[in-house]
């Protein structure tokens, strides 16, 4: 969930088998969980994972959204859609609101799988 509703992000199948390898080492419903059972990581340790990087002052968490987003746009394979909306962006026209994730998803397949070993280059 994000921002109280559903939060879709089609994933390529290396993702998802990555995914199901690094399960074993959790034992909450989280990638990435807390020190407290059952909860996320907290707000702070993504930024303090910066800082530690060496990024104090030059880089933000949100930042790395704007990144994916450039970057994802710059790659050319990706609709401007399929982008916003993987970055939980909500969209303010009455028009194009109410389409969902799961509406326009099922045709990111082709970008979905680039990546080492496909056949097209990221």
């Amino acid at each position: 969930m994000k921002m109280a509703r559903e939060h879709v992000v089609p994933l390529a199948p290396a993702v998802v088998a990555l995914l199901k390898d690094v399960r074993v080492y959790s034992s909450a419903d989280y990638v990435f969980a807390g020190e407290k059972p059952d909860q996320p990581i907290s707000q702070n340790t993504m930024i303090y994972a910066c800082y530690r990087m060496g990024y104090r002052g030059r880089q933000t968490v949100h930042g790395f959204r704007g990144l994916a987003s450039t970057w994802a746009n710059e790659a050319e394979c990706y609709q401007p859609d399929w982008i916003e909306m993987a970055l939980a962006h909500l969209e303010r026209d009455e028009v194009r609101g109410p389409i969902t994730p799961r509406s326009i998803f099922p045709r990111a397949g082709a970008c979905s799988r680039t990546g080492p070993g496909s056949s097209r280059a990221i």
